[in-house]
């Protein structure tokens, strides 16, 4: 077996990634720029304006890169071998592993308060549309109050806001399944309404690069729990 048979289908030219490196849970982005027949890849060199330029990869230096898909998170364990072809804008790693992933409800679960517009159409035929907040948030669903009570099973057009720095762009668009529904016993009925995501809404998952929609999420999970942990320090 070729070392690029254990990641057919992930990791492919063109393809957003996040690295991180074995000493910081920071991830910063980069682009597949080749796939070689050995299984190498070819990467974009890491650029941090914060930093003030490009960030050297040494040669040896291990490193993580992470994609994304509907499917999960996967994550490829590799090596830096160099420059390659002596240009500064792209990296050349070898893998040192095989692909493993992550399954969505594997994943983080950060508490966060974000905006989200429901709409739902009931078994009658009437469209009700909802604004709630959410108490927490994860690549497989999330968990809101709500005035309204919805049934077990029930199908949800989702609008998320994911607040905060590069994430202040349009509504997250997700489609969502009811998957519990807890009266939360205060004088104003109030329920605590949990949520199964399906698809995007507004971008089918494309089995080459993944959803947008998903991609983002998956960052503002990631990032989120990095501001709370060095806020807990």
């Amino acid at each position: 077996m070729k070392p690029k048979d254990t990641y057919d289908g992930v990791f492919n030219v063109g393809e957003r990634l996040e690295l991180y490196f074995t000493d910081n849970n920071r991830p910063y982005k980069t682009v597949v720029q080749d796939k070689q027949e050995s299984g190498d890849l070819v990467i974009s060199s890491l650029y941090s304006e914060k930093e003030g330029g490009y960030i050297y990869l040494k040669p040896g230096m291990n490193i993580t890169l992470v994609c994304y898909r509907e499917t999960g998170r996967y994550m490829l364990n590799a090596k830096v071998v160099g420059l390659w072809n002596k240009n500064i804008g792209m990296v050349h790693i070898t893998p040192t592993g095989q692909v493993t992933r992550q399954q969505r409800r594997e994943w983080l679960r950060v508490p966060t308060s974000c905006s989200v517009e429901i709409a739902y159409n009931t078994p009658n035929g009437n469209l009700i549309s909802d604004s709630v907040t959410s108490y927490n948030l994860s690549a497989s669903g999330t968990s809101v109050q709500s005035q309204r009570e919805y049934p077990n099973g029930a199908f949800l057009s989702l609008a998320i806001t994911l607040a905060g720095g590069e994430f202040d762009e349009a509504p997250l668009e997700l489609n969502g399944e009811v998957k519990s529904c807890m009266e939360l016993g205060s004088a104003v009925p109030m329920f605590r309404v949990g949520i199964m995501f399906r698809k995007s809404l507004t971008e089918p998952f494309n089995e080459k690069t993944g959803g947008r929609a998903f991609e983002r999420l998956a960052q503002f999970i990631q990032w989120e729990d990095i501001r709370l942990t060095r806020g807990n320090r």
